[in-house]
């Protein structure tokens, strides 16, 4: 791939620098999509971000052959031995359709693919961050949740209330002052000796970095985890909080401020939260090598 700041675009496995206004997810936010980490020209959580997107196309009945999306990623996967670091990004769209909401006729999907070159890996920031509580409220939609569909306003929104680049996140709760996730990361606290992440039945976004830890990096350490429903007392009683993405990984919480940015609670440790870092480390390591 060129060597530029630029993305490269390809729409249906063709490149392209446009797309058509009639697109659906243009109009209506119609589709779903996936941001994939490039690490030294390795794909390692690949496998879960494909499964996610075939999931989610199937749930919003979206048409999604194995045939249209390999050869819609066919040319990035084809120039990987030549990049090292960067984000790829999958938007699957139901396509051209007329004006209204009938997904009548959009019947031919569309896969839009980008890479975004990176000088390195973005991931894993080991001293703890800061994050903020937002104002903004996530809606319930069950049929949606966890999800990474494309009406993402509830996010633009709440990522637009603070411009400090000290705050690196944005804590969401939901309608009913659940706390769900951060505006681009799923979190986790330590209580009772136990890892605990918001159950995403509702709203909020399953993300593949998430899963990875339930499933596989969280049970090798020992540790317990479990979904549950949080509150915001229960981030005041934990011990520990960190945010977590595929492209940023594992980042501990350090101090949390309101939503006019004065201090609302300081985490007393990010040990474990480390270790976790180092546990995901050696599983890219491992997909690297």
């Amino acid at each position: 791939m060129a060597a530029s700041n630029m993305p490269q675009i390809w729409i249906d496995g063709t490149p392209a620098a446009g797309l058509s206004p009639l697109d659906r997810g243009l109009a209506y936010g119609d589709g779903v999509f996936e941001t994939i980490s490039v690490n030294r020209g390795a794909l390692p959580l690949l496998a879960y971000h494909l499964q996610r997107l075939q999931r989610s196309a199937a749930e919003l009945a979206i048409d999604l052959s194995d045939a249209a999306l390999a050869r819609a990623i066919e040319p990035i996967f084809a120039q990987l031995n030549s990049v090292s670091f960067g984000v790829i990004k999958i938007i699957l769209t139901r396509g051209d359709g007329g004006r209204g909401y009938d997904p009548a006729g959009a019947e031919r999907s569309r896969l839009i693919c980008f890479y975004f070159p990176a000088d390195a890996a973005i991931a894993n920031e080991k001293e703890p961050c800061t994050v903020r509580l937002c104002k903004q409220r996530l809606g319930r939609n069950p049929t949606l949740a966890g999800h990474k569909h494309l009406s993402r306003i509830e996010q633009v929104i709440a990522r637009a209330e603070w411009s400090d680049s000290a705050i690196a996140e944005g804590i969401l709760c939901d309608s009913e002052g659940e706390v769900i996730e951060a505006t681009s990361h799923n979190l986790f606290i330590w209580q009772d000796d136990t890892w605990l992440t918001p159950s995403l039945d509702q709203c909020g976004v399953k993300g593949v970095m998430r899963q990875l830890l339930c499933e596989s990096i969280i049970p090798a350490t020992g540790a317990k985890v479990r979904e549950d429903s949080l509150r915001l007392e229960d981030i005041k009683a934990a011990e520990e909080l960190f945010i977590c993405n595929s492209v940023k990984g594992v980042r501990p919480v350090g101090e949390i401020v309101d939503d006019e940015g004065n201090l609302w609670f300081r985490l007393p440790s990010s040990d474990r939260a480390q270790q976790l870092q180092a546990a995901v480390n050696m599983y890219f390591e491992k997909a690297v090598n």
